[in-house]
């Protein structure tokens, strides 16, 4: 994932055309990309994430960034906004087109995200949506949809409605993600899956499950820069008899060797609100879903 920031600036003077000079004063804050995957629902306004170092209280992410996919500057992302007016009209619609340059390749099904405010003046567009903040939409914010945060290109069209005459300094803040499309959170990236049935006999059958699941990022882990829950193989071993057509006597024994380990794990509050005095020094709370020990079931089937 690559973040990045930039901020312009548009400078109203009045005029007898009723137009007005706009000065782009364009700075950038680009970050080092890593294998992660972006919120392809849209982020925007204030938020909270676990950073590398605690929790993160953001005022809001067009200004600030969100920090969750990364703390490192770099220059390997660019954000581009094209065709923004030298001059503009008050009321009058114009398009821009919104770019990321640069980050990993796009492998993934959601490869990019920006977050975007203007000071004065509205944005729309049909590739983004306005972010809602305590229920209100504000449409002087924008952001991606999980449809456009799997262009390929990395590019949206934005609209910005100009502002009254006489409004004073127009700013613009955007900040873009630009990610691999690796690897939602929860969900493992391989899994395998066999299920056996043998009959020994016209009376004896006797059966096997193996469930195999590959490494799995933890749920709130959206950047991928954590430890990963470890990937993990069950086998469960069946087995019945046919006393007669009606009655059948069978057993089940569920993780077969008594292997150990967790199933999911997920982030859990910050440590600083937990107030518990034995995990003061704990900098990143987990809570892991253990799997069950082996355990055998007998049980008697009835046909009628």
């Amino acid at each position: 994932m690559g973040r990045s920031k930039r901020k312009g600036e548009a400078v109203q003077k009045s005029s007898l055309t009723s137009r007005s000079m706009v000065l782009a004063l364009v700075g950038a804050l680009l970050l080092l990309p890593t294998l992660a995957s972006s919120y392809h629902a849209g982020i925007g306004g204030p938020q909270s994430h676990q950073g590398s170092t605690g929790q993160v209280d953001i005022d809001d992410v067009a200004k600030s960034g969100c920090l969750c996919h990364n703390e490192v500057a770099d220059n390997s992302v660019q954000v581009i906004l094209d065709d923004v007016p030298y001059a503009w009209v008050a009321g009058e619609i114009y398009t821009f087109h919104l770019q990321l340059i640069g980050g990993p390749e796009a492998t993934g099904t959601y490869t990019a995200g920006f977050s975007m405010r203007v000071a004065l003046g509205t944005l729309a567009s049909d590739e983004a949506q306005n972010w809602e903040i305590d229920g209100a939409v504000d449409e002087q914010t924008l952001t991606h949809t999980e449809a456009s945060a799997a262009n390929q290109d990395r590019m949206w069209v934005v609209e910005w409605s100009a502002p009254e005459e006489g409004s004073g300094t127009v700013n613009f803040w955007i900040v873009g993600n630009s990610v691999n499309g690796d690897q939602i959170p929860g969900i493992p990236q391989n899994q395998f899956k066999l299920l056996t049935n043998y009959r020994i006999t016209d009376r004896i059958g006797v059966g096997l499950d193996v469930i195999s699941n590959s490494d799995q990022q933890l749920r709130g882990d959206e950047s991928n820069q954590l430890d990963t829950v470890a990937g993990y193989t069950l086998v469960n071993l069946r087995a019945s008899y046919q006393f007669s057509e009606q009655f059948e006597v069978f057993t089940t024994v569920n993780n077969l060797f008594d292997e150990q380990f967790e199933t999911f794990g997920l982030l859990g509050e910050e440590p600083g609100e937990l107030e518990v005095p034995i995990i003061e020094d704990l900098t990143v709370p987990l809570f892991l879903g253990p799997a069950p020990p082996r355990a055998t079931f007998v049980g008697l089937r009835y046909t009628f």
